[in-house]
């Protein structure tokens, strides 16, 4: 609801890159939360900050508006429409040295790419985003740290890396000959 007052306040007092970043986290927050109702209002929210963005009116939220449509995407089981918005999410976090969206991009479409399958591909992608994760954590000081590292979806990426290797290892172990 908090989301949804600041976006308005924002959208009335002409603020117009502000209100889009705020439909942005609110669209975000839905598609986390699941369920086809929030996903068509993250669908609108995503609608209206790209439509701000194309009259150049938000500037700079091209990469987080990408990383929203690709979980959308994702979300309604589009998967090839999920990667590309997610490359262009990771092409536009580069680009502007926007690490965080960088990491986040690449473990969504990591989690793309192991639902098709694509058990090398996702590895590769949830690699680089935990190593973006792991040279932000190396400038903390140690309880600092910690306290990174305790975020749930920095967690989540860390642990679904190694349970990606683990799947990974076992299917070697069963493809190699015996002998």
């Amino acid at each position: 609801e908090g989301y949804r007052d600041a976006h308005g306040r924002y959208e009335a007092a002409g603020h117009t890159t502000e209100s889009a970043a705020v439909a942005l986290d609110l669209a975000a927050a839905l598609v986390e939360r699941g369920g086809g109702e929030d996903l068509g209002a993250a669908e609108q929210l995503l609608a209206a900050a790209g439509d701000a963005s194309r009259r150049g009116a938000a500037e700079g939220l091209d990469g987080l508006a990408a990383l929203v449509e690709g979980r959308v995407s994702a979300a309604r089981g589009d998967d090839e429409a999920a990667l590309s918005a997610l490359e262009r999410a990771v092409a536009a976090a580069r680009d502007d040295d926007a690490r965080e969206l960088e990491w986040e991009a690449e473990a969504a479409a990591a989690e793309v790419e192991a639902r098709r399958g694509a058990l090398h591909r996702a590895r590769t992608r949830l690699r680089r985003a935990v190593e973006i994760l792991e040279e932000q954590a190396a400038t903390l000081q140690s309880d600092l740290r910690r306290s990174f590292w305790q975020d749930r979806r920095r967690a989540d990426a860390r642990s679904a890396l190694g349970a990606l290797d683990r799947r990974l290892r076992a299917q070697r172990r069963s493809t190699e000959p015996e002998g």
